[in-house]
């Protein structure tokens, strides 16, 4: 859905006018295709199966691939069985300077409904193990201590509180971040209304000070079962959502991963849901923190986790049986080629060209028969890239397709 797309939006806050958006974000979406269609006729050496073998070998001991949770799997709280109806998950590490606003935001939410607010302290070194311990005293917060080393895995902190949580459904709010006034409401109401099984929320920056900045909306829709594709227009992070819980019955966050750990949204959540809703109203404050576990990734060895990721999702995909269709091979299309290309786009050439064989041979593994000829100019290109191990034509779609897209 074209409204639902940042180049729309960037257009509309500039603009504030739809039509022009519109007329505007087709326009740049047709230069850009035509940009990247011609320059994509100049970028069609693709690397041998033996190069491809060769770069992937060195690239995948860059960073070896995280541990798999070895804890066993365990099985949600019985629903029902008490009035929460909304649990909130809050996964803390080291957030002293932000987390009593984080609370606070989520304590002054008023929605007619019984929330719970559980707090996980992931082996927090500052004050926030003393905070939380003040809420918890009184009564506000649920704390959740993780016992095992983990640095800030917010991947772990989240799954802790998935199974702790007791209510219908789930929202995840990171502790340096703002529930805006009447999120939940505002959520619950569309989620009750639609029978979604998840509702988007608008969200926009919040910086280092306090202020706040520009706002990604989106527009009242609803995307039906697994035929509605657009649905991979909105964003993969797991706060500014609610879910029913029922989604996480089987899926959990990839507990060893450090960061890029929220792609299980796009490639397991968004499919295991029978309905999708977007709703106007801005709901969520972002910090955008470049100290940062994601931000400080980028750019070093650890981006690799963004390759790692696929395969550890491409297992938990067969494990609990979804469907291999046209969403799962557009959503592991997007994966191995505009959104891994971001996240290492930081990296030597060498080491960018390492991580793209590595994508070319999981996805020439995975993608079977799929052609990808009814699927967006985007996946296309993506589709080719990495059939044909054009690694020109990745680098070239994964710069331009916020644009293309």
């Amino acid at each position: 859905m074209l409204r639902n797309q940042r180049a729309y939006q960037l257009i509309y806050d500039w603009t504030k006018n739809r039509c022009a958006a519109a007329v505007g974000a087709w326009g740049g979406r047709m230069v850009g295709r035509a940009a990247v269609g011609l320059l994509g006729c100049f970028k069609k050496e693709g690397m041998s199966e033996a190069a491809l073998l060769q770069a992937a070998e060195k690239a995948k001991k860059y960073y070896l691939r995280p541990a798999a949770d070895t804890e066993g799997w365990q099985a949600l709280q019985p629903f029902g069985q008490t009035e929460v109806l909304v649990s909130v998950i809050v996964p803390v590490h080291n957030g002293e300077k932000d987390l009593k606003q984080c609370l606070n935001s989520i304590l002054a939410q008023e929605c007619g409904s019984t929330v719970e607010i559980i707090a996980v302290n992931d082996n927090s070194t500052d004050s926030s193990s003393d905070i939380l311990e003040e809420y918890a005293n009184w009564g506000e917060v649920r704390m959740v201590e993780l016992t095992k080393e983990t640095g800030g895995s917010a991947a772990k902190a989240r799954n802790a509180g998935i199974l702790q949580a007791k209510g219908e459904y789930l929202l995840f709010v990171d502790c340096d971040d703002v529930l805006l006034p009447g999120a939940i409401s505002a959520l619950l109401q569309k989620a009750q209304q639609t029978g979604a099984d998840i509702v988007q929320g608008g969200w926009q920056y919040l910086d280092g000070d306090g202020e706040f900045g520009a706002a990604q909306r989106f527009a009242e829709h609803i995307y039906e079962k697994r035929t509605a594709y657009d649905c991979l227009d909105l964003p993969g992070t797991p706060w500014a959502k609610l879910y029913r819980r029922s989604l996480f019955d089987e899926i959990r966050f990839p507990a060893g991963y450090t960061c890029f750990e929220d792609a299980v949204i796009h490639f397991l959540i968004f499919p295991a849901a029978e309905k999708i809703a977007s709703i106007s109203q801005v709901v969520y404050a972002w910090r955008r923190n470049a100290n940062g576990i994601t931000f400080t990734s980028q750019g070093t060895k650890k981006a690799v986790q963004a390759y790692w990721i696929v395969e550890e999702l491409l297992e938990q995909h067969r494990r609990i049986r979804q469907p291999w269709d046209e969403l799962f091979y557009r959503n592991l299309t997007l994966q191995l080629s505009n959104y891994c290309y971001v996240c290492v786009a930081g990296l030597t050439e060498e080491e960018k060209q390492g991580v793209f064989a590595c994508c070319c041979l999981l996805y020439q593994k995975n993608a079977g028969d799929y052609k990808a000829k009814h699927a967006p100019f985007a996946v296309r290109t993506a589709h080719r890239a990495l059939m044909t191990s054009e690694y020109g034509l990745w680098k070239l779609q994964g710069k331009w397709f916020p644009l293309i897209a």
